[in-house]
């Protein structure tokens, strides 16, 4: 984290109790220091949440918001999740990169981008909404670290000559096909996703490296997380898949 956002980070921690809503940037400075106080070392991986228009009409979101993932938040696929790990547990299909480099200075462009992203995964995401107030403003939903909990990532591709926004993307629950989206489905499309999630983080304090998974946000909705199998596939990237029980 640099200097400013520790400034910050101290104007926060003396803003009145009885403020009646928090702002955007004070949204995410608390983030950052319930996400510091709770965590040992850097996040594992970064994402991106109400990242179309209808997650965002649902939380009544001007914007899409973002987050942190702690280390020890990756499950392997095929793993076994215990659904009494969450109080309000959904699960998300996503797509998932991860870069070449270090990056710690905002990228200018998608160009630079392409140049810096060496591989993409599907992903699922585990959200629990019992992190959340119950009634959430979109600041607040910010500031509960956008109720991250668990992911799983897939084996993943080099994105070189691969139409992100074109890949169709399908997720099962046991037999039954509960989403099904292409890679298009976030605002602006996944390079301009991706590229507003690095450079937010970025301006946030965190810096960025090979090992971080960032994850772009919900393609065909947020279901609820059930026991079952789990399964989901796209041609060009292979699958993932938990069992929860």
């Amino acid at each position: 984290m640099n200097k400013g956002v520790g400034a910050i980070v101290v104007l926060l921690l003396s803003f009145p109790a009885w403020a009646a809503e928090l702002t955007w940037p004070q949204a995410y400075v608390e983030q950052n220091v319930r996400f510091i106080a709770a965590q040992q070392g850097p996040p594992s991986a970064f994402k991106a949440g109400l990242s179309n228009a209808s997650s965002q009409r649902r939380f009544d979101s001007d914007r899409t918001v973002y987050g942190s993932l702690p280390a020890g938040a990756q499950r392997a696929t095929g793993e076994r999740i215990v659904l009494s790990d969450f109080t309000r547990g959904m699960v998300e299909l996503e797509l998932a990169f991860q870069l070449n480099q270090v990056v710690d200075k905002p990228i200018t462009s998608v160009a630079e981008l392409r140049s810096t992203t060496r591989r993409v995964a599907i992903a699922l995401e585990l959200p629990d909404l019992a992190l959340l107030p119950s009634t959430p403003s979109a600041q607040e939903i910010v500031s509960a670290n956008v109720a991250s909990k668990y992911y799983v990532i897939g084996n993943g591709a080099d994105p070189e000559g691969l139409d992100l926004d074109g890949l169709p993307l399908r997720l099962f629950h046991d037999a039954s096909m509960i989403a099904q989206s292409y890679g298009g489905g976030v605002d602006g499309g996944q390079w301009q996703a991706l590229l507003a999630l690095i450079n937010q983080r970025l301006a946030m304090g965190w810096r960025i490296t090979p090992e971080q998974w960032l994850l772009t946000g919900a393609l065909g909705g947020m279901n609820v997380l059930k026991p079952g199998y789990y399964h989901a596939e796209s041609a060009a990237l292979g699958g993932v898949a938990i069992t929860v029980y």
